[in-house]
């Protein structure tokens, strides 16, 4: 297998622009209807044991139509999905291992550093960054909101966006493009998903970190790794902050 400046193909499987076009479309409709339904108001007149469930239920089937999309994708074709996506490596060396464990402790601390700083240049210019209000109203701020935020923003949402950002998407550009506009493009396509202009940079500058992993280890582990982390520290300031149990 092959990775050149143009992007090669992953597992014998080359995306095509019209595939991430479509992908992309499919993530950008999930989203509106994850959120229309998410705000419907009488949802607001439910009781926090109905709330919560139906609120994680709804971004779980936001997840879920994402995935089932890549797959039949990447099957109509007759592709293998975990390859399609630079998920199965027969063979790794313990060098090559210890290399991406490297980067992506690397990636980690540049990524939180950049996060950090924007955060303080924000604050002393007055344009204060949104809390973790949105968190843990989606979960709660107690042991059983914790372990949802957990399972859903550090296990399932990595996995998920790591898929459709650094695998289909990228791919799809590079291949057409070539490799610096594919991650440069993801990159503002993943910090505009998040809706927010104060985390418009450093969710920029994580999409090109995890998209250059991704062409560096030709894999979706490191990558998906970065990401976990990076939402990990996340969850546990806005966790802790809160005096969430």
């Amino acid at each position: 297998m092959t990775r050149t400046s143009r992007g090669g193909s992953r597992g014998g499987f080359q995306w095509t622009l019209l595939e991430a076009a479509a992908m992309l479309s499919v993530t950008f409709s999930m989203f509106m209807v994850k959120e229309a339904l998410s705000s419907i108001g009488w949802v607001e007149t439910l009781g926090p044991g109905a709330r919560l469930p139906l609120r994680v239920s709804v971004l779980a089937l936001y997840y879920a139509a994402q995935i089932g999309v890549i797959v039949w994708l990447v099957r109509r074709r007759g592709g293998d999905v975990f390859a399609a996506l630079g998920l199965r490596h027969e063979s790794r060396t313990f060098r090559g291992v210890a290399v991406s464990v490297g980067l992506v402790i690397g990636g980690l601390a540049l990524t939180r550093s950049v996060a950090s700083a924007y955060a303080y240049f924000t604050r002393e210019i007055g344009l204060l960054p949104r809390s973790g209000t949105d968190m843990l109203t989606l979960f709660g701020n107690d042991v059983a909101g914790l372990v949802l935020a957990i399972l859903m923003v550090v296990l399932v949402g990595p996995v998920v966006e790591e898929a459709v950002f650094r695998g289909a998407l990228q791919e799809g550009i590079a291949a057409r493009a070539g490799m610096w506009p594919g991650i440069v493009l993801q990159a503002a396509l993943f910090a505009a998903f998040h809706r927010s202009w104060w985390l418009l940079f450093p969710m920029f500058v994580l999409g090109v970190v995890l998209g250059w992993l991704a062409e560096r280890t030709d894999s979706l582990w490191p990558p998906i790794a970065l990401h976990a982390l990076y939402n990990a520290i996340t969850v546990a300031a806005v966790f802790l902050v809160s005096g969430a149990a």
